[in-house]
């Protein structure tokens, strides 16, 4: 992406790794908030810095999370975005998923050991730190990948995003890969992400 005139920003969210295990611990309860807005904020840093035209998105898993609630949460700062096997709904992703205690940790703050899947009971809470819950906002034109075989992030979170945004008019297109899982990893996939993902970044953002 740099050769063909792309900058990259990396950015180490509260949350994630980079910081030690205290940063980790700070994220349950509060995804959708600290990290959406440590990425904004650096995102709109760079941009008043270096003054680019465009800026455009991409991730994987939490990554694609953070996509698409950026596209939801800010629908007027992004040219285009691309997500991999994106978290995109956290109420339904906890009956379709191999790790539903990750959905809860990480939405509610803590594991409820009562909590049974089925029950009435269910948090809106999930709904509301879910990408889906400001999916009437985004306008950014959004490729999404999915791992036909993911158990981790089931396809149906994409296509559940693709849905949503092609019934609202948004442009966005989905591609399919039956014999993968959550990394998206065989090398003929990664390729064809890494091409559909430029592809899609041209065709949307602004050249002049």
């Amino acid at each position: 992406m740099y050769s063909l005139g792309y900058s990259i920003l990396l950015i180490n969210y509260r949350g994630s790794s980079g910081f030690g295990q205290n940063s980790i611990d700070s994220l349950p309860g509060k995804i959708g908030t600290n990290d959406v807005k440590d990425c904004q904020q650096a995102a709109e840093f760079v941009m008043s810095q270096y003054k680019f035209k465009n800026a455009v998105l991409y991730g994987g898993s939490h990554g694609g999370y953070l996509t698409t609630q950026l596209i939801g949460q800010f629908p007027d700062f992004y040219s285009a975005a691309a997500a991999r096997n994106p978290v995109t709904n956290l109420e339904s992703m906890l009956y379709t998923t191999d790790i539903p205690d990750w959905v809860l940790v990480e939405g509610l703050g803590e594991y409820d050991y009562d909590f049974k899947i089925g029950s009435r009971s269910i948090p809106r809470e999930l709904f509301e730190k879910s990408p889906i819950c400001h999916v009437d906002k985004v306008k950014t034109p959004t490729l999404l990948m999915m791992g036909k075989v993911d158990l981790r992030v089931p396809c149906s979170q994409s296509i559940e995003f693709y849905k949503a945004l092609r019934s609202r008019d948004v442009p966005v297109k989905l591609l399919s890969y039956k014999e993968d899982n959550h990394p998206l990893e065989k090398p003929q996939t990664t390729g064809d992400c890494i091409i559909n993902t430029l592809l899609w970044y041209e065709k949307y953002t602004n050249k002049d």
